[in-house]
């Protein structure tokens, strides 16, 4: 089950049906309406020609229909840049060729010859390809809390770039801090890209230095094998493995903002 544990609804709707803002190739630009208009006024019956009202209201129906189009342009452009920060999912093709549905936090967006695009996990994604927009308010505290002993995926974003790492884990509970809702979870794998805590000394091998502080809370920046992207985190030292360099640890006590998980079991 994937579900949006803070609404209590289903985040994801209809992950399959994308097709219906697919483009048909059929759309009139003023080029195309000019020439199909010359064609009428050149086929016409001469007998019985086209009067000018009519012209002037197909004249003035497409005019009315190209300001429509541009209003609808000019709105995406503001609907992609109000989905900054927040997660989203979004139709893409993978190395296969094969058509998917990926997650990811809304980094930038921009306009590029008419259309609204947002970028999410490195990808320029047109805005017609977002499937769903997950956006939880705060809840109370209460409502939070039927997180506890639930399997959690969500996003840890790092302040200074904006990178997000994909995360999971058994939620064990919930809090507050400055305003901010946060799952606490155990349990969470994480490959280890470089050790960030005070007592640390780089010349010190990452290794034994996680190691000797099982049991203890470190801070870290790991390592999203997907993507590559990585964050800073702090938690306590479940477990460590090394296997060809790459080291890899369990966290407990992680804190995962409420509102950028994306999938609960």
């Amino acid at each position: 089950m994937s579900t949006n544990p803070v609404n209590g609804t289903d985040w994801w709707k209809n992950p399959n049906d994308y097709g219906n803002n697919r483009k048909t190739g059929n759309e009139m630009d003023a080029d195309s309406f000019l020439q199909l208009l010359a064609t009428e006024l050149k086929y016409q019956d001469p007998m019985n020609p086209t009067s000018n009202t009519e012209f002037v209201a197909q004249m003035a129906q497409f005019n009315s229909l190209q300001r429509m189009e541009e209003m609808s342009k000019s709105m995406d452009s503001v609907k992609a840049y109000g989905l900054i920060g927040k997660v989203v999912s979004y139709m893409t093709t993978d190395e296969s060729g094969k058509q998917v549905i990926e997650f990811g936090i809304v980094q930038t967006a921009f306009t590029q010859a008419g259309e609204a695009y947002v970028t999410v996990n490195g990808k320029e994604i047109n805005l017609k390809n977002v499937v769903e927009v997950g956006d939880s308010p705060s809840k109370p505290i209460g409502e939070l809390a039927k997180l506890v002993g639930m399997n959690c995926k969500g996003y840890l974003v790092d302040r200074e770039t904006g990178d997000s790492v994909s995360v999971r884990g058994l939620v064990k509970s919930v809090r507050k801090d400055a305003g901010q809702d946060y799952a606490v979870m155990d349990d969470v794998e994480v490959e280890i890209d470089s050790i960030k805590s005070s007592d640390y000394s780089s010349s010190e091998d990452k290794y034994q230095y996680l190691q000797d502080h099982i049991g203890k809370e470190v801070t870290v920046t790991i390592k999203d094998p997907a993507t590559g992207k990585t964050t800073t985190v702090k938690g306590t030292v479940e477990s460590v493995t090394n296997t060809d360099g790459k080291i890899q640890a369990v966290l407990d006590g992680v804190d995962v903002p409420a509102n950028l998980i994306y999938s609960a079991s």
